[in-house]
């Protein structure tokens, strides 16, 4: 099953460290920099143009501007280290997964190749193992094929080729070794191939 990285970040996160990536993205969004920003106008137009007795925070000095800025400050900056070490731990968990992931198709890919490797070898031993007399009569059943009159194929009806192959198969399976069983049934449900394939192609 594929691992989702994100996921599986968001479920390793803790109380403090979901507060903490919350607030970074908030304080990192466009809202918050339009919002400081209409904030700092206010302040500023209202202590420069309104009455003096409701100047609560008198230009040049802006002392409780400063400090509440200076709060706001030194409380978000541990909060957008945290976030950044958080971000850093999700991309290293991203990496992993991406790792295992190329990994697992690699080894998908040397197990596809072994397994089509290995059917070649089996095509290609079944092939040199047919036996010469079958290899010569499927030649004779292809040249034949535009002459009049019977050929050895028209002669063989299907169900004597099945029934020698499956012989064949039963005698390999009981462990008969004195002859080659799997060659002389291939060359059966070739030869049987072939004469199928013929009759389909003049019709």
């Amino acid at each position: 099953m594929p691992i989702n990285a994100n996921q599986l970040h968001h479920d390793s996160l803790t109380a403090g460290e979901r507060f903490a990536a919350h607030i970074a993205s908030s304080v990192g969004s466009p809202s918050c920099y339009y919002l400081q920003l209409i904030w700092t106008v206010s302040w500023l137009m209202w202590n420069l143009f309104a009455p003096s007795p409701l100047r609560f925070d008198p230009l040049p000095a802006c002392v409780l501007y400063l400090l509440i800025t200076n709060i706001l400050q030194g409380n978000l900056m541990p909060l957008l280290l945290v976030a950044a070490n958080l971000q850093s731990r999700h991309d290293t968990q991203r990496a992993d997964a991406l790792y295992r992931l190329e990994q697992r198709l690699a080894d998908d890919t040397d197990d596809i190749r072994r397994q089509i490797d290995s059917i070649a070898i089996a095509c290609r031993l079944c092939t040199t193992r047919i036996p010469r007399e079958a290899l010569e009569s499927l030649e004779y059943t292809f040249a034949a094929g535009d002459r009049p009159g019977r050929t050895l194929a028209d002669a063989i009806t299907a169900d004597d080729h099945l029934a020698h192959a499956r012989a064949h198969l039963d005698a390999l399976a009981a462990g008969d070794v004195f002859e080659d069983h799997l060659a002389h049934a291939c060359a059966r449900l070739a030869m049987e191939i072939t004469r199928r394939a013929r009759k389909y192609c003049q019709k």
